[in-house]
């Protein structure tokens, strides 16, 4: 990378080791990703860190190094929801509260380092702080660094701001830099999209289906799909707002998609229209069919899959006011249909803090209603709720294909989960319909499997982070995602990883210590960055890991991160070739030279 002056210096130390060990993060990271220099952050931060929460949070012990060496960050920065303290709003047991108590211990060190380190204020807790006046609300084509995947999603797709996708501790480490490398959506050329999606659905299809369907096709790339202005119209008003925000957290939590361009609606498809196509996209059409598939596909995760359901949780992201407002008329017009009260299943709702006071001291009577049918209201974050064993193995439902995807939570989209509260009563599923299409992939899957095997067993990549490794190949044909994997093994404080990503069929519940993972890509949060740094710390990680294309910036920064702050460098080799995953199979022995030779000894 080219650095300026300023820069070098810092490199060399000359404004202290704790800030010399940053830049050479940042200038490790930026490498990895053939960034040719880094670029000043033009606004305030926001970080998917926002507590205590073991692979998903900075280290309380690193948060407290930065505040004695004096550091801060240029701007003030927003962070992702408090943790599930406010256990009155919760509605949980005593056993559970205890169990919080546990997990949150350093909580308090958390938030007194985070107040010295630039958090704006105490209403700077959500993963939505853009619905509010007064939060976190960027202008076109700033430069940030943010994380938080909805967040990342949200500000560059509907607002124009310009972040790529920074790994949770590398956003907090970027900000008191105030330097990001210049790469991917930082540069005009990174904001063309590879992907035409067409909405070819007969009314509005709900957004987290959506932008589910969006993102296991297109995984990490930029979508420009049309077909949603004629049910949204031009433009963004908070109704399309609120849209975008849920359908953006599907695509960027089940698949990895930083970036996406709606005709006629977000800003840069506004202004530029088709020429943010690249010649060579790929098309793709949803209809309502290939929805009713993928909501049929997903797995009752519960101990019992025909349990009654105990919870409903509902804000992942946060609910806007005016969310807040449709919920309420959705569970009290579901209660007076069913001539009911008061709800049967528990229900909580979450929002920021500003805006749930906005509910109850802005509109009294709204808040008094959905107070009388027995929900509740919390400011806290949904997928730390459930990282708490005793709370994640209750029959939970949820309208949000994020939190079923880090969770056994049950997806069940707004109207009939409005339905349920009120009743208590699931309908049975509808059958899964197998697409044409699915049918013909997995048969040309199978034929060039078993042509390349044929063919070879040896294959030449980019040596990312360098070593000489030898073990047994796990095989993944779908984007690997960091979080979900690790997260139990995290949580429970295991010696071994076993994947608990339940919609990667191919490795769920498999060992992910000690093996060769071989993927194209991987997906999921921006936590990603604490997750690699922690799996490393606590030696749990993967032998190597082997990307079929090019490293994405969440691996490359948690490498990064597990080289210079865990001491513990995870190999990885990247452009290995789409052949390279047609022909390796679970098993085979992997030998990997430092030079990015991979040969596969097939078993």
């Amino acid at each position: 990378m080219k650095l300026t002056g300023e820069e070098k210096a810092i490199l060399n130390g000359q404004e202290g080791s704790m800030m010399q060990k940053i830049m050479e993060t940042l200038v490790l990271y930026g490498e990895i990703l053939e960034a040719e220099r880094l670029v000043d952050i033009e606004g305030n931060g926001h970080f998917s860190i926002s507590g205590s929460t073991p692979g998903v949070d900075a280290p309380v012990e690193l948060l407290e190094e930065l505040v004695e060496a004096g550091l801060k960050t240029k701007f003030p920065f927003t962070l992702d929801p408090r943790e599930p303290l406010d256990f009155r709003n919760l509605g949980i047991t005593p056993e559970q509260e205890m169990e919080f108590k546990r997990m949150f211990k350093d909580n308090g060190r958390a938030q007194t380092s985070m107040k010295k380190l630039g958090l704006q204020n105490h209403d700077a807790y959500t993963c939505s702080p853009y619905v509010f006046e007064e939060g976190n609300i960027p202008k076109q084509g700033d430069i940030l660094a943010w994380s938080e995947s909805s967040c990342v999603v949200y500000a560059n797709s509907a607002l124009g701001a310009r972040t790529n996708r920074n790994a949770a501790i590398l956003d907090l480490l970027s900000n008191i830099a105030g330097k990001t490398p210049a790469f991917g959506l930082l540069i005009d050329e990174g904001r063309k999209a590879n992907w035409k999606i067409e909405v070819a659905t007969e009314k509005l299809p709900n957004p987290q289906l959506l932008g589910a369907a969006i993102g296991n096709k297109v995984q990490d790339g930029i979508p420009y799909i049309i077909g949603l202005e004629k049910f949204l119209g031009k433009g963004i008003n908070e109704t399309t707002r609120d849209y975008l925000k849920e359908m953006g957290a599907a695509c960027a939590a089940i698949g990895a998609v930083a970036l996406y361009h709606i005709e006629g609606i977000t800003p840069e498809a506004e202004e530029m229209g088709n020429d943010l196509l690249l010649v060579d996209h790929q098309s793709h059409q949803i209809t309502d069919e290939v929805l009713i598939d993928l909501i049929a596909s997903y797995p009752v995760m519960w101990k019992d899959p025909n349990a009654l359901p105990k919870k409903a949780m509902i804000g992942c992201p946060h609910l806007s006011l005016r969310e807040l407002h449709e919920w309420t008329d959705r569970i009290t017009n579901a209660l007076h249909a069913n001539e009911q009260e008061t709800i049967v299943v528990d229900t909580v709702l979450v929002a920021p803090p500003k805006v749930l006071r906005q509910f109850r001291h802005d509109t009294p009577e709204v808040f008094k209603k959905l107070d009388a049918t027995g929900a509740r209201l919390s400011g806290t974050c949904l997928e730390s709720y459930m990282n708490n064993s005793l709370c994640g193995n209750e029959a939970v439902l949820t309208n949000s294909n994020k939190l079923r995807t880090f969770t056994n939570a049950r997806l069940v989209l707004d109207a009939q989960l409005a339905e349920i509260i009120a009743t208590g009563k699931i309908p049975e599923q509808k059958e899964r319909i197998t697409s044409p299409e699915d049918k013909i992939s997995t048969a040309e899957k199978t034929s060039s499997t078993s042509i390349a095997n044929e063919k070879r067993n040896e294959f030449s990549g980019r040596p990312l982070f360098k070593g000489n490794v030898k073990a047994r190949a796990l095989v993944s044909h779908t984007g690997f995602n960091s979080l979900a994997s690790f997260y139990n093994a995290i949580l429970n404080n295991d010696d071994q990883a076993i994947c608990g990503d339940h919609d990667a069929k191919e490795i769920y519940g498999k060992n992910l210590t000690g093996v060769a993972v071989c993927i194209p890509t991987t997906t999921g949060s921006t936590s990603a960055g604490a997750v690699w740094e922690l799996v490393a710390r606590r030696r749990v990680a993967p032998a190597i890991i082997l990307l079929s294309g090019k490293i994405d910036s969440l691996s490359a920064a948690g490498l990064a991160l597990a080289e210079k702050w865990a001491n513990n460098r995870i190999p990885a080799v990247d452009n290995l070739g789409e052949e390279f995953l047609n022909n390796v199979n679970e098993g085979d022995e992997i030998l990997v030279n430092e030079d990015g030779r991979v040969i596969i000894t097939f078993s």
